[in-house]
């Protein structure tokens, strides 16, 4: 379970679309996970690039920030790593 791996001193990571595991992963306090970290993950305007944003059930950045997370976008289909804790 990915919030007894963060709670044990683990390291919680995801990539590109990745993130959208951990968007409902809540922590014993019932904390999302995400909340108030700083992540990166693909964006809307990418989604909106290849004309899949009414095809998907969700845009990840929006669903990333409803649960708190300070999504750090990058400039379309660059690489952007961002380290917050573990």
């Amino acid at each position: 379970m990915t919030s007894a791996i963060y709670e044990h001193g683990g390291v919680v990571s995801a990539v590109c679309h990745g993130p959208a595991a951990l968007m409902d992963v809540k922590l014993s306090s019932g904390d999302y996970l995400i909340a108030g970290k700083r992540l990166a993950a693909f964006t809307n305007s990418e989604e909106k690039a290849v004309g899949l944003e009414t095809a998907v059930p969700f845009l990840l950045a929006d669903k990333l920030l409803s649960r708190g997370a300070r999504h750090r976008a990058a400039p379309n289909w660059t690489a952007k790593i961002v380290v917050d804790g573990r």
